[in-house]
Order: structure tokens, then sequence, then C-alpha cells
């Protein structure tokens, strides 16, 4: 989703509306997860997004409950890291007012004046000793 909305971000207006964004974004899901919501229609991004993350969550759990001949539980390493992950909500990624890209809890290089290679205020990103 990330890669989608800094892809949408550079193209501004072209990208369309956010149901239209929506409908691209859906589209170029996996197919396992498109068939579970193909028939929905979404207002924007994220909530494609959250229904997707629900349907891995939910066939992850399949998965960890799937039991062998001797009825002992199949444990698979993707179970035990879906367990571990946090849950995203990601309503809360919506893109910067100023420059329109997406970057969470961080401010915007642009608006600051920072460095966009590193993030420092000492300099731009032509004079960046880290990128020499």
């Amino acid at each position: 989703m990330k890669r989608f909305m800094r892809l949408a971000g550079f193209l501004g207006a072209k990208a369309g509306t956010q149901e239209e964004q929506a409908s691209h974004f859906k589209w170029g899901l996996k197919e396992w997860i498109l068939d579970g919501i193909v028939n929905t229609e979404f207002t924007d991004v994220a909530q494609v997004a959250n229904a997707g993350s629900n349907i891995e969550l939910l066939r992850e759990r399949n998965r960890e409950n799937k039991r062998n001949r001797d009825g002992d539980r199949i444990r698979s390493s993707s179970a035990s890291r879906v367990r571990e992950q946090r849950y995203h909500d990601f309503e809360s990624t919506t893109t910067c007012e100023i420059c329109g890209k997406w970057h969470p809890g961080k401010p915007c290089h642009k608006n600051s004046g920072a460095c966009f290679a590193c993030g420092s205020m000492g300099h731009k990103i032509g004079d960046c000793p880290r990128k020499k």
C-alpha cells in the first residue's frame, strides 16, 4: 500500500478519485485475496487494505488450526510471525498535505527545509555528505 500511495502521490490528480484509486489497488491484489473482496465496493485505498489484511489473517489462522494424521497441530513458520505481527490500521495512512507524499510520524522535509537524503537541517540533498 505504501508503494501504491507513493506512486499515486507522483501522479497527483491523474491518479483519479479516491474510489478510482481504491478500485485500481483492489485489482492489483493477489488473486486469493481478490476472491474474497471482488464484489465489494470501497471508497478509499485504506478500506481495501484493511479488507485484504483481514483476509490474510483469516487464511493464516486457518492454516494454524490444521492437524496432521496423528492429530498434532501443524505449525508453519509464517503462523507464528502473524501472531507476533501488530495490527496495522491503514485508515491513518494519509498523504502529506504539503508535499503529497507519505511519511507517517516524521516531519515533512519540504516544509522543514531538511535534507531529503539524511534529514539534517544544515544542508540540502545536493550538498549531503552521506550521499558522496
